[in-house]
């Protein structure tokens, strides 16, 4: 679980660290700084959503193939699946904040002046 939560957080952090350049353009075009993380928060979430529906059906549709696997849990357990679902949302609030926030908080003129 160590490992896919350490993925997840390194995926999200490396998008959201790409737009660096966008945050620093918006910021010096007049963007709420406050408000760039939240936009970037929402949008990671829906895709992280997407991707907990995706797994839900999976462990449904074979859950009945892994259930010799299992060791006293139900192959449809719904607070095991439950669970994973928001420990993943919140690794991917997390992954996708703090990069955010401190894109957004860097100086516009020093991003811009990177490139």
């Amino acid at each position: 679980m160590a490992a896919r939560v350490i993925g997840i957080y390194g995926v999200m952090s490396y998008l959201v660290a790409q737009r660096t350049r966008e945050f620093g353009t918006r910021v010096a075009l007049g963007a709420r700084p406050w408000a760039l993380p939240l936009g970037v928060v929402a949008q990671r979430l829906r895709f992280a959503s997407a991707g907990i529906a995706l797994g839900l059906v999976a462990a449904v549709l074979v859950g009945d193939r892994i259930r010799s696997l299992l060791f006293e849990v139900d192959a449809r357990d719904p607070a095991t699946s439950d669970a994973g679902a928001v420990a993943v949302a919140l690794v991917a609030v997390a992954a996708s904040y703090v990069p955010a926030r401190r894109a957004a908080t860097t100086d516009p003129l020093v991003v811009l002046r990177a490139e």
